[in-house]
């Protein structure tokens, strides 16, 4: 505190067990400064009259303790800022920091945005719950009821592990903050956002869970600094706007209102789920997305990857024809990205990643299809084509998303990874559009026959089939340019980032 002070315009008056010399350190300072609330109650209250005797004051009530000292060292504070309220001349402000793990009266609009989070929840969310309910740690919906009297929504936010201690010496603070304010005083009581700090992050429970808070939106756990900068904004703001709750020339329709207006709860009363009940699911969410999910991806990456690699060996030694098997089977692997984007593994658009899927899938099970000696021969050269853009393609992203998952970044790779697209995608599919037309008269041909290479396949009525190959041109002649220039766009932000990356780099 010393050491701010200095560094800063304003001004610190300490109490000291003893007089200290003129010429005193700083550290001198410090090993004489101090008091004790709880067995020097009524000497800092005099020492507070003396120091706050002219002049408007703020009373920050910003003591903590554990267990039931929280409750003993909030009724010393309750018991010297009563005094002071009574015997001051000017009305002292009262401030404390409310906990977002508590009962509030909260608005209407947070009470239908936790509905609507509710409802557009993940699916991974409910499937985690139900597993967690086995040992009685489930989710519940955060339901925010409607006090009968006011019609004043309310929301149950308080973590039962807490302890009634924590409760009861919160519930003091609300009602001194609620009498000060209808005896004339200033109040700024603004509820704080779940934040980081060393106390709580040190049980690794607490941390596990605030790590894995963002996974519940719009739940976020802040940072010390962030919150301490917009709680001492608020606090300036009650003090400062005519308008604020904590006057108390301002109407409420109900005191407990004094804690709604600039509630700054960090998403606790717009989660979907109560608050109380997120802490351990988000534990699990945050060991299966930080751990098991980048080891699985990495797992897939790097099975991919070697596929891939070996149908391009296979292209190159024993023609195109040879690595259809190989390239079938993980064409259809790839089906798993899509299983990856519904969860949330990746960021990628669930939408968008099984139209690309469909796409190769589709090409695959065309060639499969076509099994006439005719209708191979003219397919090898478009085959050739795009199974060798395929193959170049996957071997280069799938090394890509492995070592970036594992935390390796190497600048040649990346720079592979979005630049030979360039080339590749057209390639690609002019291959994928020449096999298709090639194969298209035979399939036409199938009619009322059973697919040549699975019985599984079914029959294709050849207006079917054409309409299909119609549609598969528009699809294409719509969406290649739209994702070729997605792609470019991509390209020139990520090789920015890599150049200026470099440059820091030999900066250093």
């Amino acid at each position: 505190l010393i050491a701010t002070a200095r560094a800063s315009p304003g001004k610190l008056t300490l109490p000291l067990t003893e007089k200290a010399p003129s010429d005193a350190s700083d550290a001198q300072l410090a090993a004489l400064a101090g008091c004790d609330l709880l067995r020097q109650t009524p000497e800092v209250r005099n020492w507070l009259r003396g120091v706050c005797g002219t002049g408007r004051v703020v009373l920050g009530a910003y003591c903590y303790a554990d267990g039931p000292l929280f409750v003993r060292v909030s009724m010393a504070m309750d018991a010297i800022i009563a005094d002071l309220v009574e015997n001051l001349k000017e009305k002292p402000v009262i401030a404390y920091l409310c906990t977002p793990t508590d009962a509030h009266v909260c608005t209407a609009s947070s009470k239908q945005a936790a509905q609507d989070n509710l409802r557009k929840a993940p699916a991974w969310q409910a499937m985690l719950s139900a597993v967690m309910k086995f040992a009685k740690m489930g989710l519940a919906p955060n339901r925010i009821k409607e006090d009968q009297s006011s019609s004043l929504p309310v929301v149950d936010a308080i973590v039962k592990e807490q302890g009634p201690n924590y409760c009861l010496a919160k519930r003091l603070q609300h009602w001194r903050a609620i009498l000060s304010r209808s005896k004339g005083s200033k109040v700024s009581s603004n509820v704080a956002p779940a934040t980081a700090t060393a106390s709580v992050v040190s049980n690794k429970s607490f941390a596990l869970a605030y790590k894995g808070m963002h996974h519940f939106k719009p739940m976020e756990v802040f940072q010390g600094e962030t919150s301490n900068a917009v709680m001492l904004g608020l606090l300036v703001n009650d003090l400062r706007n005519p308008l604020s709750a904590g006057r108390p020339e301002n109407h409420l329709q109900n005191p407990m209102q004094l804690f709604t207006a600039t509630a700054f709860h960090g998403g606790a009363w717009r989660t979907g789920y109560k608050f109380s009940t997120i802490g351990p699911c988000s534990a699990v969410a945050y060991i299966i997305a930080s751990m098991l999910v980048p080891c699985w991806l990495v797992i897939y990456s790097s099975l991919q990857m070697m596929g891939w690699s070996w149908a391009l060996f296979l292209i190159g030694s024993q023609g195109a024809a040879s690595a259809e098997e190989t390239i079938s089977k993980f064409t259809y692997f790839q089906i798993a990205e899509v299983i990856h984007a519904v969860l949330g593994m990746v960021p990628s658009s669930p939408l968008t990643t099984a139209m690309q899927i469909t796409s190769r899938v589709g090409a695959v099970q065309v060639v499969a299809c076509a099994s006439s000696s005719a209708s191979r021969s003219a397919m090898l050269p478009w085959m050739t084509l795009f199974y060798i853009a395929w193959s170049v393609t996957e071997v280069i992203r799938y090394l890509y998303y492995a070592l970036n998952t594992a935390g390796v970044q190497v600048a040649p790779l990346t720079w592979l990874r979005y630049s030979t697209f360039l080339l590749l995608y057209p390639a690609g599919v002019t291959g994928e559009l020449g096999t298709v037309f090639t194969a298209l008269p035979e399939m036409a041909a199938k009619a009322t026959e059973p697919c040549g290479l699975s019985s599984s396949c079914g029959t294709l009525p050849a207006l079917l089939v054409k309409a299909t190959f119609a549609g598969v041109l528009v699809i294409y002649a719509l969406g290649f340019p739209m994702l070729f220039g997605t792609m470019l766009g991509q390209r020139k932000k990520v090789l920015r980032r890599l150049k200026d990356a470099s440059k820091e780099k030999k900066t250093k």
